[in-house]
């Protein structure tokens, strides 16, 4: 809940170019590009506080001069009782969505 990596599988390594175990303990915070590391944090408060947000988008930066866009979606993880223990995050390359719409928007 407080935004530390837990676990990563192989397509999250691959897209933030670390290996699985370096990702592990880290937080997720480090890979986000650093103008929206503030809005990312309050993303994290509200979450915290049991808000429910889908869908959200934002630049990650696995390593300097390697900014992307990318669609987060995210997903409480709850015990036994329906408490929210943990965040699952899937974090998409959007970078061809988003060039095919800007060329949409150019085109019209």
């Amino acid at each position: 809940m407080n935004g530390t990596i837990r676990e990563a599988n192989l397509a999250a390594a691959a897209l933030l170019h670390a290996p699985q175990e370096f990702l592990v303990g880290k937080p997720l915070v480090l890979f986000v590009a650093e103008e929206e590391r503030k809005e990312f944090r309050g993303l994290l408060l509200r979450l915290r506080r049991g808000e429910k947000i889908e869908r959200w988008e934002a630049y990650l930066q696995p390593r300097p001069g390697a900014l992307f866009p990318a669609g987060l979606r995210v997903n409480f993880i709850r015990d036994a009782k329906g408490s929210p223990i943990g965040l699952r995050w899937l974090v998409l390359d959007i970078t061809e969505h988003k060039r095919g719409n800007e060329a949409l928007r150019e085109s019209n």
